[in-house]
Order: structure tokens, then C-alpha cells, then sequence
């Protein structure tokens, strides 16, 4: 019913795409609602909980289920993922349940984290771009997009951490994540549209090649196959079959014997 690109798929698809595509433009437009955004950050802790519950628990039965060591011991990195993504549903529905100052707090200090994070990725990337430059590696296109980007983020970062301390701080960021909501609708829809294209081209091919093979004598047809014996057998054969020599060759008398007689 929900194959790739059938009909079924692609109005799945086409409905989250606008679920997104509406939660995107009511965050934006109600960015700066301290009640609307208390109820966000509510919904993001229950849905980030219950993921990690439920990678927990998973993780817990492939555990018991497991015998080998070593595979027991691999499934540490992923419980302190999921243990972590827990820490951070827990502390969202915290900070859901508090004050708008608390949640200013709150992401003022991850302003702070992004803005140098943004700083960080900008000079990396305009110090690749020059060594790429000099070292005349990669096309010069890629190399002045890296520095352009690279600028763009360091003057992005350093906007962050000015601005950071403003509870304007808050509202910008729920305008980033309703822009980013959709971003994520269009891209579903975009690629919706070209899995459809791609499917159907594929099935067009398909049955064009169907449509070629069924003129042509198939092989794997029974049918085929006993018209091509019939044609055989009634075909003469071209081979004569010389008759065998006598290999007893009458024995010529002796010339004394004849004289004899």
C-alpha cells in the first residue's frame, strides 16, 4: 500500500510535509509568545523522552538477548547517547514548567555555545579555503563558496554572542526553528516529487522494454521452444551416410594355381 513512490506514499509524505510546513509558520508567528513557547518546549521534552525510553528499553532486551561478550560490551557508547537524550527531555519539561527569565537563561547560555561554534566552523573553513588556494587544490568555485561561507558564519557567530544577553535571544531562535520546519517541508516535498518522477520513469522504461522483448521470440517461452524443435525435425538432414566398406576384400588367387587348372 505505502510503496515507494506509489500513490498511497507520496500523499503520506505530501500531508507531513504541510504538518511541518504549518508548525514552521506558527512558530515563527509566535515567536515571541512566552506561552507558546513554554508549551514547544513541553512538547519537544515528551517526545524527546519517550525516544529515549524507548531506545533504552530496546537497547535493554538486544542485551539480555545477546550472548557475546564483546557485542554487550559495544552497547556502552549507545546507552550514554540514550541515557543523555533523556538528561535533556527531563530538563526541558523542567524548563517548561518554569519562567520566561528561566528559559532566557536557558538559551543564553546555548547562544553562547552556537555563536562560537559558528565562529569556529568559519575560521576552519576559511583556512581550508586559503590552503586549497594556495595549494591550488579543488576548483576555485569551491574555494571562494568556502571562504563566503566561511565569513558568513564567523559574522553569524559574532552576532550570536552580541546579541546573546537580549531576550530577543529566545524569539530568534524559535524564528530559526520555524524557518528550519520549513526548510524540512519543502525538502520533503521536493524530494516526494523526485521519487515519483524517478519511480514512474522506471516503470515507463520497464514496460517499454516488455513491450520490445514480447516482439521478439522468447526463449523461456514452452511455446517458443516447441516451434523451434518442430522447425528442427522437420528440417532434412544434410549429412549422407556413405555405406560401410567391406572390410573382407576377396582374396586374389596365386597365378600357379590357375595354371594348374
Amino acid at each position: 500500500m505505502f510503496k515507494k513512490g506509489g500513490i498511497a506514499w507520496i500523499v503520506w509524505n505530501i500531508l507531513f510535509a504541510a504538518l511541518f510546513m504549518t508548525l514552521g509558520i506558527v512558530t515563527c508567528v509566535n515567536s515571541g509568545n512566552s506561552d507558546f513557547q513554554n508549551v514547544v518546549i513541553l512538547i519537544a521534552g515528551i517526545i524527546v523522552i519517550v525516544d529515549a525510553s524507548l531506545r533504552l528499553l530496546t537497547l535493554a532486551l538486544t542485551i539480555i538477548a545477546s550472548k557475546a561478550e564483546k557485542e554487550i560490551s559495544t552497547q556502552v557508547a549507545r546507552a550514554a547517547a540514550s541515557s543523555s537524550e533523556l538528561a535533556i527531555g527531563i530538563l526541558l519539561i523542567l524548563v517548561s514548567q518554569g519562567q520566561s527569565a528561566d528559559l532566557v537563561v536557558l538559551f543564553q547560555y546555548l547562544a553562547y555555545f552556537i555563536g562560537i561554534l559558528l565562529i569556529t566552523l568559519g575560521a576552519v573553513a576559511v583556512l581550508f579555503s586559503v590552503v586549497f588556494l594556495i595549494r591550488k587544490v579543488s576548483t576555485m568555485g569551491a574555494k571562494i563558496g568556502g571562504i563566503i561561507i566561511g565569513a558568513l558564519l564567523v559574522t553569524g557567530g559574532i552576532l550570536v554572542l552580541v546579541y546573546a544577553n537580549q531576550e530577543a535571544m529566545l524569539q530568534i531562535f524559535f524564528v530559526l526553528f520555524g524557518i528550519l520546519l520549513i526548510l524540512i517541508a519543502v525538502a520533503m516535498i521536493f524530494g516526494t516529487i523526485g521519487v515519483a518522477i524517478a519511480v514512474r520513469h522506471g516503470a515507463k522504461l520497464a514496460e517499454e522494454a516488455n513491450n520490445a522483448s514480447a516482439d521478439e521470440p522468447n526463449a523461456a517461452d514452452p511455446k517458443a521452444i516447441d516451434a523451434v524443435v518442430e522447425e528442427e525435425k522437420a528440417e532434412p538432414s544434410e549429412e549422407k551416410i556413405e555405406p560401410a566398406e567391406d572390410k573382407a576384400e576377396p582374396t586374389e588367387e596365386p597365378e600357379e594355381k590357375k595354371d594348374a587348372e
